[in-house]
């Protein structure tokens, strides 16, 4: 499932980028950066049912809140103008061709020469955790790791949250 996260994550990036033209990072684990406030968001569900597993992807991406709506983080949005279809198509051609290849190093590198304060200091936060440390981007298990003074720390939980320092 992580690896779906991260291809998702990775083919939205180019779609948007492709079709705005815009400055667009990522930010692990499954979401997306413009002038660094949220853009979008992908969720991944899943259901396992006799063997089989089902998965679903949910993207969400702001194209046009208005400027005095508060949800109570800071946001972008993309462009009123985009072509939804195309976004869409666009996506799901890049993200089954990703399926299809299975490189997982591709993937792993482009999320990391993409995510959002890549090899500057940040902060990790989880329920019961806070680490500091040089953002190194995600490894080949989907973790996110930080050099902390002369080690390496791999952090798993995906509901930590990520702070420049």
């Amino acid at each position: 499932l992580r690896q779906l996260v991260y291809m998702s994550c990775i083919s939205l990036l180019d779609v948007l980028v492709k079709n705005t033209s815009k400055s667009i990072k990522i930010k692990w684990p499954n979401d997306l950066f413009l002038d660094n406030r949220k853009v979008s968001g992908i969720l991944i569900e899943s259901l396992s049912v006799n063997k089989e597993i089902f998965v679903s992807i949910g993207i969400g991406i702001n194209l046009n809140i208005p400027s005095n709506y508060s949800i109570g983080k800071p946001y972008s949005n993309l462009d009123r103008h985009v072509d939804e279809s195309l976004l869409i198509s666009s996506f799901c051609e890049l993200f089954f061709d990703y399926i299809n290849k299975m490189n997982i190093k591709k993937v792993i590198r482009i999320f990391n020469e993409n995510l959002i304060w890549h090899q500057e200091r940040v902060r990790i936060t989880d329920d019961k955790n806070t680490y500091e440390g040089i953002l190194l981007g995600i490894n080949e298990q989907g973790e996110l790791t930080l050099q902390i003074n002369d080690n390496i720390k791999c952090i798993n939980n995906i509901d930590s949250t990520m702070r420049r320092v």
